[in-house]
């Protein structure tokens, strides 16, 4: 099912359909299938997987429900593809009950279940390049490694009893490295280390881990991650963080020297972040997705400058970019998906996109926007349209120290 009710805000990124979900059901995570433009999964707060075409009717083709495996419904909190051609159409999930379920996607069938060994919800994942190994994180506040093939339970444990280390401003001591104190919101494999992997969590730090010690080898301090809201600069050790806050919610971080390298939203875009990437092919642009504004934004990785907005009716949890980087997706509290086409001019230099007022996103965008030039952009400027935007109660998401 799809409308029209979003529409266009910037002028490179435009929306090409809503997709519906059923009633009182969240979209957790969204990601394109691996290698496709044209179907996107959807991790949803009922606990299955649906997956959805991004051209128009936008139909449903296809859902991994735990309910028919005969296990317990439970929120899908989030999802990685496998990219190897061994676990080709696989998909790693995982739950707020804890559990990890292994999907194959075109027998609807769950080729295997774990439980979190620590109690709590699972909130990040990221799967080894090979497929071999995958790795969460979540409420407990630790990592659990575990191999693919034999993933009833892990084989390594990091950060056990390391919240006890911690001060109770969450800040460790200087010169101490231990590790988390809140639930790890986001996990990644490093591009270049096989054998590292860096967490981000409630508590403000960034860990580096070398998988063959329990603690981290180094952290960082600073950016306050709520969502699935790391990725690793192309080409460099820098690092995209998007935090859950008004004041320099996106920002790059050097990752060798452990500190701030420069923050690219302005305090005036006030939109709390819940997830942010970059462009699968143009390495100057970023895509986020977050609350208190409730759009999908891209922007420019050079400059920081906002270069193209698409507002939603409530808070955006997830964002992902299709394989040739033309579509992003985005979804969240407001019981659908919003499907955008990425419009960028050749030389991916692009014009900024001013923020709207209050007034102007009830009433659509001002002459102020309408008046701005866009010079060698493909397709038609934006048009007066209308806009609802709805604030998400930030002590929904506050953080706790279970």
């Amino acid at each position: 099912m799809a409308s029209n009710k979003r529409n266009l805000v910037g002028n490179t990124l435009h929306t090409r359909g809503v997709v519906g979900l059923p009633p009182n059901v969240s979209a957790m995570v969204v990601r394109f299938r691996n290698g496709t433009n044209d179907q996107v999964d959807v991790g949803c707060s009922d606990g299955v997987i649906r997956t959805f075409n991004t051209v128009a009717p936008f139909q449903h083709v296809g859902s991994l429900d735990p309910k028919e495996s005969n296990e317990d419904a439970d929120p899908c909190t989030n999802f990685r593809h496998f990219n190897s051609k061994k676990y080709a159409g696989q998909i790693m999930a995982t739950y707020g009950s804890g559990k990890i379920r292994r999907w194959h996607v075109q027998t609807k069938s769950c080729l295997s279940t774990a439980t979190q060994k620590n109690s709590g919800s699972l909130l990040a994942i990221d799967i080894r390049p090979d497929g071999e190994e995958f790795i969460v994180g979540g409420v407990s506040t630790i990592l659990e490694l575990f191999d693919t093939d034999n993933g009833d339970a892990p084989k390594r444990t990091f950060g056990l009893g390391v919240s006890q280390r911690a001060t109770n401003t969450n800040k460790h001591a200087a010169g101490t490295i231990g590790g988390h104190s809140n639930r790890i919101h986001a996990v990644r494999y490093h591009p270049t280390l096989r054998n590292s992997v860096v967490s981000a969590a409630w508590d403000g730090n960034i860990c580096f881990w070398d998988l063959d010690q329990d603690l981290p080898t180094k952290q960082l301090y600073g950016p306050f991650v709520c969502g699935d809201s790391i990725d690793f600069v192309p080409g460099s050790s820098d690092m995209l963080v998007g935090s859950y806050r008004d004041e320099n919610a996106l920002q790059v971080w050097d990752t060798e020297e452990n500190k701030l390298k420069k923050n690219l939203s302005s305090n005036a875009d006030k939109s709390w972040l819940y997830s942010c990437m970059f462009h699968p092919s143009h390495p100057n642009i970023v895509a986020t997705a977050g609350c208190k504004t409730n759009e999908l934004r891209l922007v420019e990785f050079s400059s920081g400058n906002t270069v193209g907005r698409v507002g939603d009716k409530a808070g955006l949890f997830s964002c992902h970019f299709s394989s040739d980087g033309s579509l992003l997706v985005g979804g969240g509290a407001g019981n659908s998906l919003s499907v955008c086409e990425v419009r960028l001019p050749p030389n991916d230099v692009v014009p900024f996109c001013p923020k709207l007022t209050e007034k102007q996103s009830k009433q659509g965008v001002s002459s102020t926007w309408e008046q701005a030039s866009l010079p060698n952009l493909r397709g038609s400027p934006a048009k007066r349209v209308d806009l609802e935007r709805f604030d998400l109660d930030p002590s929904d998401n506050e953080g706790d120290s279970d």
